[in-house]
Parts: structure tokens; sequence; C-alpha cells
């Protein structure tokens, strides 16, 4: 999930958010996220998940609960979440961090207890037994997908209503601060990083019992054991993957390499050489308005025992005028391959 989540820029409850604001590129993600997740949870990657799913398992009960296993209890569970609270405002005030995303902050964390607490009144007052639970947004997507592709008829419950919920939100949000904008895929080498991105995130978002809301923040809150694990892992991922891919430590690169030249001192056919040598001037190139350099209709082209070169034997081609001072110079004699 946390190597998805970087690849599609954003976790499964930001895409949805984006897709309410306008972003196409969000709003394919998110699509693709919903699928690949009914189908790890029970279409054909299933096998694929139980299988891994079965690699490592705990006991339920106590044995996920921190609280219990560390013994701290519920006070020290309170005092843990204020240091963090604490650190946490420091922090965006050493940031500077503006004021509405201070609160932007406390609420989105006001709204994963208040769900715990809602969910909690309800399961006490309804006669069906109901799930106490808070904010994910993995298996509600895919809910939320199956219901749409369903028959009418099927009873609401909390994640048919949260992410629906979500995305009008978030669209009354961006039309009231006037930031509704259709944006789509930059490229194709973009869309295909957000598509990987998407498929990742279903699958391991299945996998791990969430996303890096539901099994994150919302585990987090009520210290089970397999949420802190589960954030470990994702952040573990999202910082390779950040390191490898957008910070360019990974990114593939084109290399040039200009390959060794033949050069013939013994030949006359070839393309000449555009230098000239002069004694004063030292190596000076033809002028561009001589170019190309035209090799000279010689008969006695074939190389002799003297080991000078065909063209050499050919004064009136040879010796030439410097184009830089005019004196006597000599052009090169030597030749580059023909292949």
């Amino acid at each position: 999930f946390g190597i998805g989540m970087v690849l599609a820029r954003g976790c499964s409850s930001r895409l949805l958010v984006l897709a309410a604001n306008g972003n196409l590129r969000a709003l394919l993600s998110g699509l693709i996220f919903a699928v690949t997740a009914q189908a790890s949870m029970s279409g054909v990657l299933s096998p694929w998940g139980e299988a891994l799913g079965r690699l490592w398992t705990i006991d339920g009960g106590s044995a996920r609960d921190l609280l219990a296993s560390t013994g701290i209890g519920n006070r020290g569970g309170l005092l843990f979440g204020l240091l963090w609270l604490a650190a946490g405002a420091w922090f965006a005030w050493r940031r500077r961090i503006r004021a509405w995303n201070w609160v932007g902050a406390i609420g989105a964390g006001l709204t994963v207890a208040c769900a715990w607490w809602f969910t909690y009144r309800m399961s006490a007052l309804v006669f069906q037994p109901a799930a106490v639970q808070s904010m994910s947004f993995t298996g509600p997507s895919a809910d939320v997908l199956m219901l749409v592709l369903s028959p009418p008829g099927q009873p609401l419950n909390f994640d048919l209503g949260m992410v629906p919920g979500v995305f009008l939100g978030s669209f009354i949000a961006a039309l009231l601060a006037r930031e509704l904008k259709l944006e789509g895929f930059e490229g194709g080498r973009s869309m295909r990083r957000y598509i990987v991105g998407a498929v990742l995130m279903g699958f391991g978002g299945m996998l791990a019992g969430g996303c890096a809301v539901g099994a994150g923040v919302s585990g987090a809150a009520v210290f089970a054991v397999t949420a802190w694990i589960t954030l470990a892992a994702m952040w573990v991922g999202a910082s390779l993957t950040d390191w490898l891919v957008d910070r360019d430590c990974g990114k593939g690169v084109v290399q040039y390499r200009l390959r060794d030249w033949c050069i013939s001192r013994q030949r006359y056919w070839g393309p000449p050489i555009p230098i000239i040598y002069c004694d004063k001037c030292g190596p000076v190139p033809v002028p561009e308005k001589d170019l190309p350099v035209i090799l000279p209709p010689i008969e006695d082209f074939r190389p002799d025992d003297s080991g000078v070169s065909p063209l050499a034997r050919h004064e009136e081609w040879y010796y030439v005028a410097c184009p830089a001072c005019g004196a006597r110079a000599r052009r090169e004699t030597d030749v580059s391959d023909t292949f």
C-alpha cells in the first residue's frame, strides 16, 4: 500500500477528495483502486491475498491490544496521545503551518473518534448486530462499487454512507472555495504510474486490513498492534519508493557512448577529416563554407612502402592556405572509415 500510495500521489482517501474537486487522474485511480480491492476481497485476487495473509497471523482479543500487552492501560494511552499531540503542534508551529491546516488536521482526528463513538452508540440501539468501526476507505470503496453495479434495494450501513459523504463534502468545500477544476493526465508515462499505484493500493489495502486512514489512523487510535505494524510497513514502503522514484535515486537514465572511430592512414578513399595544420596557428578547422572536403581525383591511390598517405603525395590538394593567417599549411591526410 505504501508503494502504491507514492506512485498514485496519495492514499485512497486523498484520491476520493481530489476526484470530488474535478481531478480526473484521481477519479480513474480511485475506480481502479476500488476494482482491485473488490477483486482482492472476493474476486480473482482473493486466493493470493489469503495465501499471503496466512504467512503471519496473531491471536485476537488482548493479544492485539497494545494497552493491555504493555500494561499502560487507558490512562497511559491517553498520555501517549497527548504527547504526540503536543509534538505535532510544536512541529506545525516550527514549520509555520497555516491555521486552516491546523483546523483540518484536528477535524480529521476528531472525525475518527466520532466515528468510533457513533458506531458504538448505533450498535446499542439497533436490533441487528452492527460492527463498531471507524473511518476506512479500502473495503468501503469496494462495497460502494458493488452497490452501484448491483440491483437497488441493498441495505445501507456506515461504510456505504461514508464514501459518498466524503465525496459530497469535498465537492461542496471545493465549490464554496472556487477550487473546482478539471485536471487530466500529463502523458502516458504519468497514466501508467497512477494505474500501477492504484492496483498496488487496492491489493495492499485489503491485505493490510485497511488503508492509511483505516488500518493506520483509525486502528492506531484504539492501539491495535496490527495497525501500528501496518503504519510502519506503509511508512517504509512509501519512503523507499519516494527515494527511488521521485528523488531520482533509482531513476533510469539513458547514457550515450561514442564508439571508437577507425582512422586509416594508408587509404585514399574515405571521408576526409576537415582539419588544416599551420606552423603558426596549429590545428585549424576547415571553414564551414569550404565543407565538405572533396577528395582529389588521383590515379596513384595505392599505398607504397614509404608509409606516406596517397593524399600527401598529391601536393595540389595537400598544401593549402591557412584559414586563420593565410600562411602555407597542410591538410589532414588521414581519412575516417567508411563503415
